[in-house]
């Protein structure tokens, strides 16, 4: 019995440690580094640092207030996204690099306040996420990017291929026009964005397709169709892998 006792002990804190290690909350990619507050500005910088091995494309950092009655709440979120800068050079926010982020001071009515990266997403199409709402925001403005791209060059085809389009642009623009519209029937059933004021992602991507557009039109002039063709194509191969996301932990 003597000689079994020191084994069964050894076994029975190797399966505490485990237990104890499962139950922590898995390591981000991006953390905290160290913070420094301007009072003249009512302002934090915070120093995040890239501990993983891979590009990273863009993050979250919630700032989490824990109350006098003991609630916790999260009082503002800060999202980056550097996917462009990375879909340009191939560097985002790359392994062993630091990112300077300013926050606004909240007012101080928390007993404790905690700045958390609850989001992380890597160049690899892989992320870790905490908070499905702000990670959800990502991906949907990347996918209307996505969206919008694919409706100019669907509108910019059938201008193309349509012998009777006298100016194909501006055939273009009243498409896109026409796209932007459906997409602002969508938002009057959302009552929230209503509400608020905003619109969608997408109809920001559209509206900004239109806009570049218009100015050729406006000049009399037609843009180089084919060559915003080929270039939403290479974009659309470079930006379909960031858009469909795999969650790890």
């Amino acid at each position: 019995m003597k000689a079994r006792f020191p084994l069964f002990v050894s076994t029975l804190m190797l399966f505490l440690l485990a237990i104890h290690a499962q139950s922590q909350s898995p390591k981000m990619g991006v953390v905290v580094q160290s913070t420094e507050d301007n009072s003249e500005k009512s302002t934090t910088t915070v120093h995040l640092l890239n501990v993983s091995d891979k590009e990273v494309t863009a993050f979250n950092l919630s700032v989490q207030q824990t109350l006098p009655d003991g609630k916790t709440v999260t009082s503002s979120a800060h999202t980056q996204d550097t996917l462009g800068g990375y879909l340009l050079s191939g560097k985002a926010f790359s392994p062993n690099s630091t990112v300077d982020l300013q926050i606004g001071k909240t007012i101080p009515k928390a007993v404790d306040e905690t700045l958390v990266v609850d989001v992380v997403i890597y160049a690899d199409g892989t992320a870790q996420v905490q908070n499905q709402d702000r990670f959800k925001d990502i991906i949907d403005r990347r996918a209307a990017r996505f969206r919008a791209l694919e409706k100019v060059d669907d509108a910019i085809e059938k201008a193309l291929a349509d012998p009777a389009a006298e100016h194909p642009t501006a055939s273009v623009v009243v498409q896109l026009k026409a796209a932007l519209d459906d997409e602002q029937k969508k938002a009057d059933t959302d009552s929230k964005r209503v509400i608020q004021g905003n619109g969608s992602s997408a109809e920001w991507e559209l509206e900004r397709e239109i806009r570049d557009l218009t100015r050729f039109v406006n000049r009399n002039q037609e843009a180089p169709l084919d060559e915003v063709l080929q270039r939403n194509k290479s974009e659309l191969a470079r930006l379909a892998p960031h858009v469909q996301v795999t969650e790890i932990q």
